[in-house]
């Protein structure tokens, strides 16, 4: 049986196009290499904290910073961190990594050196899921392409980066750019999963890049969150009369405040005079806010009770979305279901646009809805007029896009034959 590690499962994070990830990714890898097993490190792990006690050196004390719930009273935390200092397992530039390579090699690494080398030793090749990572030198990022080049310079397993937006080549505070320029050319596999993150690594000189879909593509609708969705909107009275999807960004939107229900409540009210009803989608914590305004328009919420699975069915029954989520928009174009895009937190939904060789390929400004309503209401008008053609594209060129995300399994399969 063959044994494949993979870095940042991150089905732990608040999100539905990040829990769906590793469910897509593994799913392909199942599918189509034979008797493959597979052990994963959660985004979590990735960016987990330590701290050393330097009241009492003779200790050699390491203990773990709990982010998420308290293990301690905060009384106790505060005091442990008066008397502690941080301490670090990871290189903070690439010209670390090789003095933090001989830390990890020679078991000085803490937990997390332990753990690691003891799933690298047993494993047969090394992937890392990019989604979400990439970018503004992110602490799992940064750690993750670490563990990359220890994998393949240091313990010499076939080690793969794919399924990642990269923004690389023209950031502030360029820190990860070194690390990638050190660690991408030595790598078996390297895919990103839209033509933007494609053009960004070879201008940061990486050209062993591959284009290959994100892995979601490959997924479909499931009987039981069918069935879930019926239930659903059974219990909150969403008729079978046309509505409208919008789910917001990852950048901040117009909120409701006192005296004022916000721009996207604004935008809202009016596209329910094209489409009378609306549901607003919400899963991440910074996107909630469409629960108010869900109540100042007399819209429907659907919240993060919900599974990513749910999201086919529902975006199957709308005749169009408004959103600034990459995965939102992907799981559209599954369906069928026109989409007008608003601008996210970097180039992916530039990139799924042109990926998707979609007729708008500039997202709307999501931080100034107000300024650009006019042309989100006459495009809305455009998709209703045009969408059983928009649909049938969408259609088209997702099942194209599918029988692509295939490609995952063939890169890996031959680093494993």
């Amino acid at each position: 049986m063959a044994r494949l590690l993979l870095l940042n499962d991150n089905s732990d994070q608040e999100n539905w196009g990040a829990q769906a990830i590793p469910f897509a990714i593994v799913r392909i890898l199942n599918e189509h290499i034979q008797g493959l097993s597979v052990k994963s490190f959660s985004n979590s792990w990735l960016r987990r904290q330590f701290r050393r006690l330097h009241a009492i050196p003779a200790l050699n004390v390491t203990y773990e910073v709990h982010r998420r719930g308290r293990s301690l009273p905060s009384v106790a935390e505060h005091a442990l961190a008066w008397l502690s200092t941080p301490e670090e397992f990871f290189p903070r530039v690439a010209d670390d990594f090789e003095f933090f390579g001989d830390l990890w090699e020679s078991g000085r690494a803490g937990p997390m050196g332990k753990e690691f080398l003891e799933a690298v030793n047993d494993a047969d090749v090394v992937v890392h899921n990019g989604e979400n990572s990439v970018y503004r030198n992110t602490v799992d990022g940064c750690r993750a392409l670490f563990l990359l080049w220890l994998s393949k310079a240091r313990l010499r397993r076939p080690t793969c980066a794919i399924n990642q937006t990269t923004v690389l080549a023209s950031v502030p505070r360029p820190v990860m750019p070194g690390m990638a320029r050190l660690v991408y050319p030595l790598l078996d596999v390297v895919t990103v999963r839209e033509p933007y993150s494609l053009r960004d690594l070879h201008a940061l000189g990486v050209q062993n890049t591959q284009l290959v879909p994100d892995a979601v593509f490959y997924l479909d609708e499931t009987p039981d969150a069918s069935k879930a969705l019926g239930a659903w909107r059974q219990r909150v009275g969403l008729g079978e009369g046309p509505y409208f999807c919008l789910s917001g960004s990852a950048l901040p939107m117009s909120e409701p405040c006192p005296g004022w229900d916000g721009a996207v409540a604004e935008l809202i009210t009016q596209l329910k005079r094209i489409l009378p009803q609306a549901v607003l989608m919400a899963k991440d914590p910074p996107a909630r806010f469409l629960e108010r305004v869900a109540r100042a328009t007399g819209s429907i919420y659907f919240g993060p009770e919900h599974s990513f699975q749910e999201l086919w069915p529902l975006l199957r029954g709308a005749r169009l979305l408004v959103s600034g989520y990459f995965h939102h928009i992907l799981v559209a174009s599954l369906v069928g279901c026109p989409f007008i895009p608003l601008s996210a937190n970097n180039h992916k939904m530039d990139g799924l646009l042109e990926y998707l060789n979609w007729h708008t390929r500039r997202p709307y400004d999501a931080t100034a809805v107000r300024y650009c309503m006019e042309s989100i209401l006459a495009e809305a008008l455009q998709l209703l007029d045009r969408r059983e053609e928009l649909s049938q594209h969408l259609l088209q060129r997702s099942s194209e896009l599918k029988a692509e995300t295939v490609g995952i399994a063939t890169l890996i399969s031959k680093l494993i034959a």
